[in-house]
C-alpha cells in the first residue's frame, strides 16, 4: 500500500507501532471506566452491609465470593493506576503490552462481580 508522504503519521514503516500504541491507550481508558463502574457497584453493596440492609452478606460462602470480587476489583484498579501513572509521568504507557495484560484481571473481576450481583439481586 502506498501512502502519500503528506498523509504519513510518524516515520515511514512505523504505522503498525503507532496503531498499537493508540489501541493500547483506548483499551486502557475503556478498562479504567469499566473498573470504576465496578468499584461503584461494589461500594453500594458495602454501604448496604454497613447499614445492616444486606441479608445476603450473612452467608459465609457468599461473603467469601463477594470479598474475592472486591479484592480482585481493587487489584485491577491498582494495575490501571500504575498504567495511568506511566502516561502522566512519561507521556505514554511505558510498556505497550500493559493494557493487554490487564485484560485477564478485568475478565476475572467482571465474572466475579456479575456472580455477586446476580446473587444479591
Amino acid at each position: 500500500v502506498e501512502i502519500p508522504a503528506e498523509n504519513l503519521i510518524g516515520q515511514e514503516n512505523q504505522g503498525w507501532m503507532i496503531a498499537q500504541s493508540t489501541l493500547s491507550a483506548e483499551r486502557g481508558l475503556i478498562i479504567f471506566e469499566y473498573s470504576e463502574r465496578m468499584a461503584h457497584a461494589l461500594a453500594k453493596d458495602l454501604e448496604e452491609v454497613a447499614e445492616g440492609r444486606a441479608n445476603w452478606f450473612e452467608d459465609a460462602q457468599f461473603r467469601r465470593e463477594f470479598m474475592t470480587a472486591y479484592a480482585q476489583m481493587n487489584g485491577l484498579r491498582l494495575l490501571i493506576r500504575d498504567m495511568m501513572t506511566d502516561v502522566e509521568t512519561h507521556g505514554e504507557i511505558s510498556d505497550p503490552n500493559k493494557p493487554s495484560l490487564i485484560k485477564i484481571p478485568v475478565v476475572t473481576a467482571a465474572v466475579s462481580i456479575r456472580l455477586v450481583n446476580v446473587e444479591t439481586s
